[in-house]
């Protein structure tokens, strides 16, 4: 499984730029692992890919600096400069983003392994979900769910109206751990679930291990997320990849047949 997993990565940074030269635009997010920093799983990192796919952005917030590493010497860097912005499963790189060479990393039993100061850093592989998953289960299983539910402010008129549903209803999250957008929605779904705390509101969330399995065929699911409302049963509505509004808009206006 590591072996599989590193070649992903591999993949993705293949033949490194010389250095400080990077792709500037839309960096995809690469879900396959997690940033280790001294034996413990950061919950706030994260790792991207280039356009190019020759380097690899690494963040993490117990590093402080934004690095970046690169397979054709193995090089890593730190960005001194330029700008970067975050979003759904993407960093947004600009073209003045600047790299100063701070040493190399190594890669032990599949895994790329290196040190910044004190701090030993590992890109450890994520295991397989798949299947229903209990909230803490999966909190357990990508702790970088965590701080997106924390941070989540739903809007609180919202989650009142969904405090006082009457009918019984069941929300089936269908998504995947290593989708971008499902780091970003699934969390302010459960953070939604949380505060409104009606046991009218049923939520099961459905892991699938890839594009295709008995999940999204049962459901229909062709983007992930999708958050399928069901009444008795029987689908009332659906948010699909992104809400219009918010999650708990979305919900709202299902209920109300208004969506």
């Amino acid at each position: 499984m590591r072996h599989t997993i590193w070649s992903v990565i591999a993949v993705v940074c293949v033949t490194a730029t010389a250095m400080g030269q990077v792709t500037p635009g839309q960096w995809e997010a690469i879900e396959a692992a997690h940033v280790e920093v001294n034996g413990k799983i950061d919950p706030t990192g994260a790792l991207y890919t280039s356009p190019d796919y020759r380097m690899t952005l690494v963040v993490s917030g117990r590093l402080g600096d934004l690095l970046v590493f690169e397979v054709k010497d193995r090089g890593l860097l730190r960005v001194t400069g330029g700008g970067v912005q975050f979003g759904e499963g993407a960093a947004l790189v600009a073209e003045d983003l600047r790299l100063e060479r701070i040493g190399t990393y190594t890669v032990q039993d599949s895994i790329p392994t290196f040190r910044v100061d004190s701090l030993l850093v590992r890109m450890i592989p994520k295991t397989l979900l798949a299947g229903e998953v209990a909230p803490d289960s999966l909190l357990r299983h990508s702790p970088e769910y965590g701080p997106e539910m924390r941070f989540y402010e739903p809007y609180r008129q919202a989650v009142e109206t969904l405090k006082t549903q009457g009918q019984a209803v069941e929300v089936v999250a269908v998504f995947s751990a290593g989708c971008g957008r499902c780091r970003a929605q699934v969390p302010r779904l459960m953070k939604v679930m949380a505060e409104a705390r009606n046991p009218n509101l049923k939520t099961r969330y459905l892991a699938v291990p890839g594009r295709i399995d008995s999940a999204t065929v049962a459901y229909r699911v062709r983007y992930l997320p999708t958050f399928i409302v069901l009444r008795g049963g029987k689908e009332i509505g659906r948010i699909t990849a992104r809400p219009r509004a918010s999650i708990e808009e979305d919900l709202v206006a299902i209920l109300r047949g208004m969506y």
